[in-house]
């Protein structure tokens, strides 16, 4: 038997896997995230009347959550291309960003929201 802990959403295609590998998989899901619709929209409206600057993830399930939630998904990635900077706390966070399209201006590798506003307001010191 395969415990799984998920994070937000199901996994079928890591459940398939093991379970073609012939384990039974008993998938578990301790934390339970729901989207805020009314929250998304407005954020998206921010993000695309130009009033945001940056947007920082700190979970991957937020990024699935804006995107999926989005009414113009296609322009929030276009916007976050140009014109807003996106901050990933670690890996997952970031690979959630790439799969939507969103290449990630900063993403923090000790996986800490401390630690990526930092390492964010450092970058922008320098670039300007």
């Amino acid at each position: 038997m395969a415990a799984l802990q998920l994070y937000g959403k199901p996994l079928p295609a890591l459940e398939q896997a093991l379970e073609e590998r012939g384990y039974q998989v008993l998938p578990l899901m301790p934390y339970r995230h729901l989207p805020d619709p009314e929250g998304i929209r407005h954020l998206e409206k921010a993000i695309l009347a130009g009033e945001v600057d940056a947007v920082a993830f700190v979970a991957a399930i937020q990024v699935e959550f804006l995107f999926e939630g989005a009414r113009e998904p296609m322009e929030l990635r276009r916007t976050f291309h140009h014109e807003v900077k996106t901050l990933a706390v670690g890996r997952v966070t970031a690979d959630a960003l790439r799969e939507w399209g969103v290449q990630p201006f900063y993403v923090d590798e000790q996986e800490r929201l401390g630690s990526m506003l930092q390492g964010f307001l450092r970058l922008c010191q320098e670039v300007t």
